[in-house]
């Protein structure tokens, strides 16, 4: 698909396309193309003021994370001997360790487009979770998760609020996945006080989380009848609490379909997999004695660090979770920390790379990408 041909696609598809009179699109993303009065444009300026603020107060506080995680590992950590053990590591183990990479998104490509339903190819799912990736890289607040829901909703020409419904499933079908990674893990981590009430949090946020999504899903009708209960009365803007409510519920149908759902969970899992063995084929690269264990109880580790808020991309706080992990092996400090930057900066440089050819494919720009996922969470502020 050319360029050109990809912003045709896109003008007849894309929600932002359809514009009402109230100067939101049918998929209650703002329009920044239509003239309002001065009344009905400042509830939405006054929001844009509040999200910029947001962001600004969420960069702030990952990059101090960030910057007090850096500092903490390279404290007292010799230079020299960093640069040493950089230079004499045997690199002939990262082309199979990227190799792996590569294979995991493919198996969450996989998992997403079990989860979304027939309808859409196989290239279009990977495309648009590359660059939801590449979104995730550069900016705070998850915004990639809107961006690639957009990016499917648009292909498909459905409600981006089904779609962000799948990516919800899909991220708890992955967090409790690392829940069970780190029960099996257990000895090891309950060596970290953090790590114990990480662990315990991700317990009760996946069983409550996932929970709650079955039981939507699973009670649909009920729902329907009750939301009509509560807001038929309000006439249009009733109806349109009602549609969204249904909305969210068609994403979760993979619930209602225990095949697609275990096939979903195989994917997953399959991603997960190649993630610790590609971690444990890295590590050997500086510590050629390192066990698969080793390379699994890093990547749970790192999946429990890097939950808290730093700057985009987890830079400092993945370093420090991997460092971490490995102390519990008696692993030397600048050892760990020459394997915890090359396997940060391959998986990083990686997935920016797939997302800029992502982008190329659906004849796409990051900024129109950024730029519609923040449309669509003002109008989600504003509605």
């Amino acid at each position: 698909m050319t360029k050109d041909e990809g912003r045709g696609a896109q003008s007849e598809n894309d929600p932002t396309s359809r514009v009402g009179a109230d100067g939101l699109t049918s998929e209650g993303i703002a329009s920044a193309f239509v003239n309002r009065p001065s009344s009905e444009v400042k509830p939405a300026e006054a929001a844009a003021v509040n999200g910029q603020r947001s962001t600004v107060l969420q960069w702030g506080i990952g990059l101090a994370i960030s910057v007090a995680a850096l500092a903490l590992v390279f404290w007292n950590v010799n230079l020299n001997e960093l640069v040493t053990i950089l230079r004499q590591a045997n690199y002939w183990y990262l082309p199979p360790a990227l190799a792996l990479i590569l294979l995991g998104q493919v198996g969450r490509a996989r998992s997403w487009q079990n989860i979304l339903g027939p309808g859409l190819s196989f290239l279009r799912v990977l495309s648009a979770l590359n660059i939801g990736y590449l979104v995730n890289n550069l900016l705070p607040l998850r915004l990639g998760e809107v961006g690639r829901a957009l990016l499917v909703a648009r292909a498909q020409n459905s409600r981006p609020l089904a779609v962000l419904s799948t990516v919800a499933v899909e991220r708890m079908i992955d967090l409790c996945l690392l829940v069970g990674m780190a029960a099996a893990f257990l000895p090891l981590v309950l060596g970290f006080d953090w790590a114990q009430r990480a662990v315990l949090v991700f317990f009760g946020v996946a069983t409550v989380g996932l929970g709650g999504l079955f039981f939507v899903a699973r009670s649909q009708a009920l729902l329907t009848r009750l939301a009509h209960a509560l807001f038929g009365r309000f006439g249009s803007l009733g109806a349109l609490i009602e549609r969204r409510i249904d909305e969210v519920i068609t994403g979760l149908a993979v619930l209602r379909d225990p095949r697609r759902f275990l096939t979903a969970v195989f994917w997953s899992g399959l991603a997960w997999v190649s993630a610790g063995l590609s971690a444990w084929l890295l590590l050997r690269a500086f510590r050629p004695e390192a066990t698969p264990y080793e390379g699994f109880f890093v990547l749970v580790v790192s999946g429990l660090g890097i939950a808290i808020p730093a700057a985009p991309g987890s830079i400092g706080v993945w370093q420090a979770a991997v460092v971490l992990a490995l102390s519990v092996f008696k692993v030397n400090g600048e050892v760990a920390l020459s394997f915890a930057v090359v396997h940060h900066f391959s998986n990083y440089a990686l997935m920016m790379a797939l997302g800029a050819l992502s982008l190329g494919f659906e004849g796409e720009t990051l900024g129109h990408v950024i730029g519609q996922a923040r449309a669509f969470m003002t109008a989600r502020e504003t509605a």
